[in-house]
């Protein structure tokens, strides 16, 4: 179990848009956003570290900053 693979992903941020320019969107249009301090690590939707977004050599890099506690379903 301790050698399986996990995806994780990096919430870089969320962006506010309507449908329609949505759908009207074309190749080189771009949605700006604030980058945040910090992005947040996630596995199956479900946030599991804040982590510095930055760069190792050529590769981009996360760093964990910190661990966050998984929260009680219902």
């Amino acid at each position: 179990l301790r050698d399986g693979e996990l995806e994780i992903q990096i919430l870089l941020g969320k962006i506010g848009t309507s449908l329609q320019q949505l759908q009207s969107m074309q190749p080189g249009d771009v949605l700006p956003f604030k980058k945040p301090e910090l992005a947040r690590a996630m596995i199956e939707d479900m946030p599991v570290f804040e982590v510095e977004i930055g760069a190792m050599g050529s590769q981009v890099a996360v760093k964990i900053v910190h661990a966050i506690a998984p929260t009680v379903q219902a």
